[in-house]
């Protein structure tokens, strides 16, 4: 029986942490990069409900851009890393990162945050 509810009490409380990412109107310059990229030009309300997301599009939609902002909004650098690699001042975050706010079903603390497209190669010469 014990096990039951604390399955239960995990689930309520469980992923997706992020619930929500609103863009601020008042921040937003539509006008100016990246904000005239046209996934951006209605404004930005994404609402995460499930476990995982997946950010699918052509070169040059947003995809990453989006994620770098968030990841700035959470803390981290945008070129990846945790939290002991961040920009220490938040006039340093990104204009889209500037114009997000992000809500939370809970707060986590702990994460790492890898950018997906970056890669480093090295070629034997």
């Amino acid at each position: 029986m014990r096990t039951r509810r604390k399955v239960a009490a995990t689930r309520r409380t469980g992923a997706p942490f992020l619930h929500r990412v609103v863009g601020l109107p008042e921040k937003i310059d539509q006008t100016a990069y990246p904000f005239s990229i046209r996934a951006f030009s209605r404004g930005i309300d994404l609402a995460f409900r499930s476990k995982v997301t997946f950010f699918v599009g052509e070169n040059g939609s947003g995809k990453s851009t989006l994620l770098e902002a968030i990841a700035e909004c959470c803390g981290f650098n945008p070129e990846g890393g945790n939290r002991d690699h961040h920009r220490a001042v938040f006039a340093e975050r990104s204009p889209l990162a500037q114009a997000l706010r992000l809500s939370w079903l809970s707060k986590v603390t702990e994460g790492f945050f890898k950018g997906g497209h970056r890669a480093i190669a090295s070629v034997p010469s």
